[in-house]
Parts: structure tokens; C-alpha cells; sequence
């Protein structure tokens, strides 16, 4: 259910990632500065990200942009992502 993106971004500000799409703990946090890649997507909701060190994490978004429970869009946590379809 999850679809390639290998995107390649810039973290601008923290952001918590989660364990899993089920599991609400926080994996690690990305940190301003940092490069990752967003690996995947459900193309509804979650992404699969993976910093530089080789752990993965998931956020989710709403209202096509808004990263879940910080009422930011995207474009304010990540340079280079990605809007097209």
C-alpha cells in the first residue's frame, strides 16, 4: 500500500518522527539542517522518511499539507518537497 518517493530533503525545523503508522512513540527527531529522504507514501496520509544515519520514521499530513498535530504545512519542516502527483 505504500508507493516509491524517494525524495530528497532538508529539514528546517525539529520534527518528531513515529515508530510506525500504529505505534505513536517517537522513533527520533529530525533536527534544522539535517538531509533525509522521504522513502515512501500511502498516497492518503503517511510518509516514510529516513535521515542520513539510516533510521526510519513516519509522519502523517491532513488537508493535503498540514503535518498532523502541528498545524504547519510541509513546506515549513522540509525544503524540496514535492506537491506534484
Amino acid at each position: 500500500d505504500l508507493y516509491d518517493m524517494n525524495t530528497k530533503i532538508k529539514v528546517k525545523q525539529r520534527i518528531s518522527l513515529r515508530k510506525s503508522r500504529t505505534d505513536e512513540k517517537t522513533a527520533f527527531y529530525l533536527e534544522p539542517g539535517e538531509n533525509a529522504v522521504i522513502l515512501a507514501s500511502d498516497d492518503k496520509e503517511w510518509c516514510l522518511v529516513q535521515n542520513s544515519k539510516g533510521k526510519k520514521g513516519w509522519f502523517a499530513v491532513e488537508s493535503y499539507d498540514t503535518i498532523r498535530g502541528t498545524e504547519k504545512r510541509a513546506c515549513e519542516f522540509f525544503d524540496g518537497v514535492c506537491y506534484a502527483d
